[in-house]
């Protein structure tokens, strides 16, 4: 038996859910104290899983990331954006991204280095592609069930690779680490149910703030932080979301 650690995800065009209900039907999500054994909606496979939407439907990981995987791969292979949080919402547009899913801890390494090689950094495709490639293994739930917003940790895999990490070079794997563990923070500080968008936010804008001392080129994360899903996002912090707009305070 297969094991996903990610709960059920979200419909992006479902009026029902509002955007963060049932991939299939919309209802909302109930999550699990433990995982049980569960058959997804769209492949047929059995994995063991944390969460299924209230009139028991289930759609596994592999199945909600394959479309906005590619996607990531191949606005980030042409991209001459520069700006993290520009190329993450032009990314979030495309119509098969969810309002949440696991599909956003490959957006965050692609983001982070595609602009970090527009910006001049000696970054190639094919670390690119790995970095989004890692990202998918990270599962949903993660920032519930394991301790570790996986955003954060996309972030870690980018900075990661920019710095030649691996298990057995100190200096590096102790600075990527450094580095996800700060960012990793600025999300812990908000006592909030999960919201991608919002963490996602978070993690680009705190990756900027660090990269001057620890990269050699300076990533940028200028374009302002403002949420138009509040309205669809059932969990929303409202005013105490740093996304959340003024004029609706």
């Amino acid at each position: 038996m297969a094991k996903d650690r990610g709960r059920n995800h979200e419909n992006p065009n479902d009026p029902a859910g509002q955007g963060s209900g049932c991939l299939v039907c919309g209802a909302r999500l109930e999550y699990l104290d433990l995982p049980e054994e569960q058959t997804c909606s769209q492949c047929g496979r059995r994995v063991s899983a944390d969460a299924r939407c209230t009139r028991g439907h289930f759609v596994c990981d592999l199945c909600h990331k394959k479309d906005p995987l590619e996607v990531i791969r191949t606005i980030c292979a042409t991209s001459t954006e520069t700006d993290m949080v520009r190329l993450m919402n032009e990314i979030r547009a495309h119509p098969c991204f969810a309002m949440h899913g696991p599909e956003h801890h490959s957006l965050v390494p692609g983001v982070i280095l595609t602009t970090y090689r527009n910006l001049g950094g000696k970054i190639d495709r094919a670390q690119i592609a790995a970095a989004i490639d890692r990202g998918a293994l990270l599962p949903g739930g993660a920032c519930g069930y394991m301790g570790s917003c996986a955003a954060a940790l996309g972030a870690g895999i980018a900075f990661a690779t920019i710095l030649g990490s691996t298990p057995l070079r100190p200096v590096p794997r102790s600075l990527s680490q450094k580095i996800t563990a700060q960012i990793l923070n600025r999300i812990a500080d908000l006592e909030a149910a999960r919201c991608c968008r919002r963490e996602c936010n978070i993690v680009l804008t705190a990756a900027a703030e660090l990269s001057p001392k620890y990269l050699p080129i300076t990533l940028h994360a200028a374009d302002g932080p403002t949420c138009d899903q509040f309205g669809q996002n059932r969990e929303c912090p409202g005013v105490d979301c740093p996304l959340f707009p003024d004029d609706q305070e």
